[in-house]
């Protein structure tokens, strides 16, 4: 059965399908000293290991949230509902390398931490970076 909307009193639109797009990669970048989100001037990239000719910018959605779309190699994980479903069933993991870019020539420090199992990293990776930016600092 086909789901109405009504847009206003005198239309209406017929609802045959829903498409769910889901970002398989999302970062946000916080100043250090003040802990505000930043985003102004940042040049973010994303591809597979080992091809760098294959390299797609990721942009920020409403929330400041820099999202990666159309990759190469990802576009099942993309086209999933985000359900149970859907977590209990990823494809093989991929690796990428993530490129920041800083078009206002500020110094950005570049790191790396992946995850392997499970569903996302639970904020193992973030913890794995702050806990190497606090002996950074020490």
């Amino acid at each position: 059965m086909a789901e109405v909307i009504t847009i206003d009193r005198t239309r209406s639109m017929v609802v045959l399908d829903r498409l769910t797009s889901v970002a398989p990669l999302g970062l946000r970048f916080h100043d250090a000293n003040t802990g505000d989100a930043i985003g102004d001037g940042l040049n973010i990239s994303a591809y597979p290991l080992g091809q760098p000719n294959a390299a797609r910018s990721l942009f920020p959605n409403r929330r400041g949230v820099f999202v990666l779309h159309h990759a190469p190699g990802l576009r099942t994980v993309e086209n999933g509902a985000g359900d149970d479903d859907y977590w209990n069933n990823l494809p093989p993991k991929k690796d990428f390398v993530i490129e920041v870019r800083d078009a206002n020539g500020q110094s950005l420090v570049e790191m790396r931490s992946k995850s392997r199992n499970g569903k996302g990293d639970v904020g193992v990776n973030a913890r794995r970076i702050r806990d190497f930016l606090t002996r950074v600092k020490e």
